[in-house]
């Protein structure tokens, strides 16, 4: 997918939310707040892929390996929204994310997110807790 093939998917989506927007920046590079939620765009002009990422938390610090592990096995079991469980270390973000190589339509967009965003929800409050109980031994 092009540049602008993400660019207008995007608008497409945020128009039909009432947000006007470009959708992604020169860069192939967006974010919105959708529900509460910190929603970010990343396109990949050499591959042509659309990551959407949904914020599941921000680690002050680097995640030790265990606790990742512990992560990606209860993410497993969990209703995820369609998503996948993905750390960034870069900006130790850990988020929720859809990908997309063939430009999406609209509502197959709104779709994905109205699944993806209470998904993130859940996993904040329900998997991330439970995760730190086991691994503390509470």
């Amino acid at each position: 997918m092009t540049h602008a093939e993400a660019a207008s998917a995007l608008q497409g989506l945020l128009g039909s939310l009432g947000i006007k927007s470009a959708g992604l920046n020169a860069q192939g590079l967006g974010g919105v707040s959708l529900l509460a939620e910190d929603v970010s765009f990343d396109h990949d002009a050499e591959s042509g892929t659309l990551t959407v990422s949904a914020t599941v938390h921000r680690f002050q610090k680097t995640p030790l390996p265990r606790v990742l592990q512990a992560l990606r096995e209860e993410a497993k079991r969990s209703d995820l929204g369609g998503g996948r469980l993905d750390y960034e270390p870069v900006n130790g973000g850990l988020f929720l994310a859809l990908c997309y190589t063939e430009r999406p339509t609209t509502a197959a967009l709104r779709t994905a997110m109205e699944a993806l965003i209470p998904a993130a929800r859940r996993v904040r409050t329900d998997l991330l807790p439970r995760v730190a109980t086991r691994l503390n031994g509470l």
